[in-house]
């Protein structure tokens, strides 16, 4: 008797859960929700992630840049955000599932999925997969330093995540959703980090990796040196790219900049300077410029 009341009840139910952004038997319905979830995520990250832009400093003027300690300062924890959303994922999976009573209590029996819940499950998905895409270069070691809070990053990709949401469904060719570092890699943008490390006076990088799209063969460009010759305290071999400042005139500073461009066209820079009788670091990337002439340069510093 009990066995028959779960065949009964199977009838009513479907086998496999779906909450997946597509697929070939895929309802517009489910594909809409997940593009619903997704833009969600994108706007609420867009809105309340991305930090204000800075104030631009005088020439020159350094800053001291952790991005660790800026974490802590966010009205938000974009950490529990994640969790909160999959948890959320979690109880409409629950809440659809059905089981039968047996030996081991109510949920001895897994008997499936009440239909309807692809709707609810997938936009819910969509809005998880945002928050992650967001946070998805920290897991990358070529991009783990990258400031995902940076609203030149977020916003260009929201303006992406939008036409992606609008653009027309077409069950032959699935558009996945735009990834940050993938609109990144194709909208102009800059990024600046200026950190005060010890004093010392190398540098040494042992990867090099683009850190915009990840290409592992880069070329060194834009070497320079001051007050020394090019190339002069520059060195690239098996252990990575080394940087070392010589001794500059009393009261002058001191600079070596050594720039890399990537196969997809982009530039990223390390600087490293003695002021002072302090040591700093400044990296830079972005899309190479078309103008030699807005090429990198390196600079006396009084």
């Amino acid at each position: 008797m009990v066995a028959a009341n779960r065949s009964s009840a199977r009838r009513n139910l479907v086998r496999f859960y779906d909450d997946g952004p597509g697929g070939p038997g895929a309802t517009r319905e489910k594909k809409q929700a997940f593009r619903e979830g997704f833009l969600e995520g994108a706007r609420r990250v867009a809105r309340v992630w991305a930090h204000p832009p800075e104030e631009p400093r005088p020439r020159g003027e350094f800053k001291v840049v952790r991005l660790s300690e800026m974490i802590k300062k966010m009205p938000f924890d974009s950490s529990a955000e994640i969790e909160a959303v999959r948890k959320l994922r979690e109880q409409i999976h629950e809440g659809y599932t059905v089981y039968s009573r047996g030996s081991a209590g109510p949920k001895t029996y897994h008997l499936g999925y009440r239909p309807g819940h692809e709707v609810p499950a997938a936009r819910a998905r969509g809005h998880h997969h945002a928050l992650e895409h967001v946070i998805e270069p920290w897991r990358d070691l070529a991009t783990s330093d990258v400031d995902i809070y940076d609203p030149r990053l977020l916003k260009p990709w929201l303006a992406v995540v939008e036409q992606w949401a609008e653009s027309p469904m077409r069950p032959e060719a699935p558009m996945p959703p735009p990834r940050v570092m993938e609109v990144a890699a194709a909208t102009a943008f800059e990024r600046r980090e200026t950190h005060l490390i010890p004093v010392t006076t190398r540098l040494t990088e042992p990867a090099l990796a683009c850190p915009v799209c990840g290409f592992e063969y880069v070329h060194p460009v834009a070497v320079e040196c001051c007050p020394s010759g090019p190339r002069g305290h520059v060195r690239i071999d098996a252990e990575g790219v080394r940087l070392e400042p010589v001794s500059a005139p009393e009261g002058r500073g001191v600079a070596v900049t050594l720039g890399f461009l990537c196969e997809n066209g982009h530039l990223f820079t390390y600087r490293l300077s003695v002021h002072k009788g302090q040591t700093f670091l400044e990296r830079t990337m972005g899309n190479a410029p078309r103008d030699a002439d807005e090429w990198p340069r390196t600079i006396w510093r009084d």
